[in-house]
């Protein structure tokens, strides 16, 4: 399965060497994986090496196909975009306003997923803990 990097990522640049694919680069300090370049390092190790040195440990997370539909949808958006410096903002106006309620609503459901599992998390390691080194009487 393929990973992403999420707004989570500091920028640390700790996957970079550990990738066996290549597939994680830097760009202006912003980390990213090229979908077609990661295979979630199976044949390599038994758990994705980004994930694994990940110090925020939500940097970096395994990605759904459709999200990676969407993820390549958006990436030929932005490059359009780009090419149409010179065309009149009128056109544009209808997507562009789309493009930013979409990128919008999508940061807030990464951000509501990230905080269910850091909250699940958290709540599991205190019961581990407890469970482990019982309280002194």
């Amino acid at each position: 399965m393929t990973y992403t990097i999420t707004s989570d990522c500091t920028g640390c640049q700790r996957c970079l060497p550990v990738c066996p694919t290549g597939a994680i680069t830097s760009t202006n300090g912003k980390m990213a994986i090229a979908p077609h370049l990661c295979n979630g390092c199976v044949g390599h190790y038994s758990v994705p090496q980004c994930a694994a040195v990940c110090p925020t440990n939500y940097g970096c997370i395994e990605v759904s196909s459709s999200s990676l539909y969407w993820h390549a949808w958006f990436e030929t958006y932005d490059r359009t975009i780009s090419q149409l410096k010179g065309t009149p903002r009128a056109h544009l106006g209808y997507w562009q306003s789309w493009y930013e309620t979409h990128r919008r609503l999508r940061s807030q459901l990464e951000q509501s997923q990230n905080s269910y599992w850091h909250q699940w998390f958290t709540a599991y390691s205190q019961t581990l803990r407890s469970i482990r080194s019982p309280a002194s009487a």
